[in-house]
């Protein structure tokens, strides 16, 4: 049976293709992908809007597994964020905070997609 961390290959591309490249935490600038001798290492967590287990931070026991796991219930965290959000200071963290993080990554994500996908990048051989 599928769990709450059981993402789909869509939801954790779309979740790196829209962060450009980030952390979701605002003005947060550290890269989800760093080189560790060459080695292309992921530098953030898939973190949970909605927590995945029941006493973690915002857990909703309404929500199926599946929800849990969709895209529109999780975000990208370096580990310090992921700590500070999930840890730390979880009340300081509600679920339509990260929801505004998600929205405002995905605007700019999305925009940054459609500028690049309007400009000619490849000319592929013509007929």
């Amino acid at each position: 049976m599928p769990g709450p961390r059981d993402y789909r290959s869509g939801t954790e591309k779309a979740l790196f293709a829209l962060s450009q490249g980030t952390c979701y935490y605002p003005g947060c600038h550290r890269p989800v992908i760093e080189f560790a001798e060459g080695v292309p290492v992921v530098n953030v967590h898939i973190s949970h809007i909605r927590g995945a287990k029941p006493n973690s931070a915002r857990y909703d026991p309404n929500m199926s597994d599946e929800k849990r796991a969709a895209y529109a219930n999780v975000v990208l965290l370096c580990k310090p964020h992921h700590d500070l959000v999930d840890r730390i200071r979880p009340h300081d963290y509600p679920p339509e905070t990260l929801q505004k993080w998600q929205s405002d990554h995905d605007r700019t994500g999305l925009g940054a997609l459609a500028e690049r996908n309007s400009q000619k990048l490849w000319i592929g051989p013509t007929r």
